[in-house]
């Protein structure tokens, strides 16, 4: 038997909570990775979920690494950091709606404070068709990084920070489209 990590724990919590929000009719699950990078000994757990009938698509992920295994494990810090996880949310839209982001990001800041980086992103595909060059549809997303890192003393704070990632993700798709 070993003793569970500061990311084991939360990513059991995270999990359990979504998966119950998908249970409850509030969001659909659509997506789910667990994986370990053995050469950097990196850890990442995401979930992708969106509304029923909605176009918001969120990934919740989080990550932690040699740094934060070392601190917790072995007692050993790298450059005074407590060890903890990464916490990130990544909202994919269409493309269309990047014309938004100006408003979009003044909804996250309301909601999320100044507890978080906001960062927007657009990626859009050409083809590479000779005859005419035609782009897709794209996709915008904003991405929302936790300015900290979280471990089990924020256990309790995870319902309200699926809380205010729904209310995001209603931000998103409600009246400016």
């Amino acid at each position: 038997m070993f003793d569970p990590t500061i990311f084991d724990n939360l990513k059991v919590v995270f999990e359990g909570s979504i998966y119950d929000l998908d249970r409850e009719g509030e969001v659909l699950v659509i997506d789910r990775k667990d994986q370990i990078d053995l050469a950097s000994f990196e850890r990442m757990f995401l979930m992708r979920i969106h509304r029923p009938g909605g176009n918001c698509r969120v990934e919740v992920r989080i990550t932690s690494g040699l740094a934060d295994f070392a601190g917790e494990l072995g007692g050993i810090r790298i450059a005074d950091e407590a060890p903890g996880v990464r916490l990130q949310f990544m909202f994919q839209l269409p493309d269309k709606q990047s014309t938004h982001f100006h408003t979009f990001h003044e909804r996250l800041t309301t909601i999320w404070s100044d507890s978080v980086y906001i960062k927007h992103e657009r990626t859009i595909g050409l083809e590479t068709d000779e005859s005419a060059a035609q782009f897709d549809e794209g996709i915008y997303r904003i991405l929302l990084t936790f300015r900290t890192k979280i471990d089990e003393s924020h256990i309790d704070d995870i319902e309200s920070l699926l809380e205010h990632l729904l209310e995001s993700m209603d931000s998103l798709e409600s009246d400016v489209l």
